[in-house]
């Protein structure tokens, strides 16, 4: 009769032990072109004292079929704002008819539909409205790091070169169980991402001896 023998295989994953990365919304303003958009407002809300939101409110009174949107992320460092990493102009009309491939918009795009009134389809006219709207880190496409940043959006009449809408939002970012004590207010929030092995499966062979 053989003999067999069992084999216990584990194998195992690198995962970050700072997962969570809890947002403090520290600004939200705009300003749109007079002539091209009214009804501008923006706010922070709090969802249950807990979770910040985003508010936003804005009307195209006439119709746009040429627009651009720019998607800037800014860093705080020595004491100033400094680009980092993302600075994307897409064709915002053809991204939404999906003839042109998007870097970030598409990512972001889901979330302020499902969040409120966004267009599907140029040209863009009305009222667009966001409620309740967490900033959503999807646009930024690895880990996202900690500190103090700007996120600034404008809307750029692509006929005329000019820009009729620009949303900027500031916030903080810090990982959870990297920063004990840390005050979410402070300008420079720096933490070192920690990792830790995670046992993720165990697989059972049975090999003959020979």
């Amino acid at each position: 009769m053989p003999k067999f023998e069992l084999w216990i295989l584990l194998l195992t994953q690198v995962s970050f032990a700072c997962a969570v990365i809890p947002i403090h919304i520290e600004s939200f303003n705009g300003y749109g072109h007079p002539q091209y958009v009214t009804n501008l407002n923006c706010s922070i809300g709090t969802i249950r004292q807990k979770m910040q939101v985003m508010n936003f409110d804005c009307t195209f009174p006439q119709e746009f079929d040429k627009l651009m949107i720019r998607f800037s992320l800014f860093k705080r460092e020595g004491g100033r704002y400094q680009m980092f990493n993302i600075d994307s102009k897409e064709d915002l009309c053809k991204v939404l008819d999906k003839t042109e491939r998007s870097n970030v918009v598409s990512r972001m795009m889901p979330m302020w539909k499902y969040y409120g009134h966004f267009p599907d389809l140029c040209p863009i006219k009305g009222d667009i409205t966001v409620r309740r709207y967490p900033i959503d880190l999807a646009f930024y496409p690895s880990v996202f790091p900690s500190g103090d940043f700007k996120i600034v959006v404008q809307i750029i009449e692509s006929k005329q070169n000019i820009g009729i809408l620009n949303v900027t939002a500031g916030f903080i970012s810090m990982h959870v169980g990297c920063c004990d004590n840390v005050d979410v207010n402070s300008p420079s929030i720096e933490c070192p991402i920690e990792m830790s092995p995670t046992a993720e499966l165990i697989l059972l062979a049975v090999v003959p001896i020979q």
